[in-house]
């Protein structure tokens, strides 16, 4: 997320996320280029439809879509996160989140600490203190019980 030094960058990667190509990315030739050396595939792969230009871009864009992997590593307290999430919604609807490793509870805390400190709340201070442990708690909590439903019953839950 620190390397991210200009927002077209997310903007070419929401593009990705949304609809599986990048807008002026090639140039027409490349294109018509590209699509006949597939077009042994496509119509192997898509018996019934004709081999036209649209059938076999399209067809291209599908094949990157479904064998393009992409990371991504950003932090919702970064007070930028909630600004892009807005600007490139792709970014949080379309991906897939994981969690490589499981959070310790402080760290928990410490996450709902940056998002509800100064988020306005009716409410006394210690209650406020009390909710940002107590998010922090019930997540790790659910995290407990996923795991030991995943050694009960051999089933992964994603939370």
């Amino acid at each position: 997320e620190s390397e991210i030094k200009d927002e077209v960058f997310l903007e070419t990667i929401n593009s990705i996320l949304s609809t599986g190509e990048v807008p002026g990315l090639f140039t027409k030739d490349e294109m018509m280029a590209m699509t006949a050396d597939l077009q042994q595939d496509f119509l192997r792969d898509r018996p019934g439809q004709e081999d036209t230009p649209d059938n076999l871009k399209q067809y291209f864009t599908d094949c990157v879509r479904d064998n393009l992997h992409i990371m991504l590593c950003m932090s919702p307290l970064n007070p930028k996160f909630p600004l892009r999430a807005h600007k490139f919604p792709s970014l949080v609807s379309s991906p897939t989140v994981d969690w490589f490793l499981p959070w310790p509870e402080d760290a928990l805390v410490s996450v709902a600490r940056g998002v509800i400190h100064d988020f306005p709340l009716e409410c006394t201070p210690e209650t406020k203190v009390a909710l940002m442990s107590h998010m922090g708690m019930v997540h790790k909590m659910a995290t407990d019980v996923c795991d030991e439903y995943h050694r009960s019953m051999r089933r992964q839950v994603y939370q």
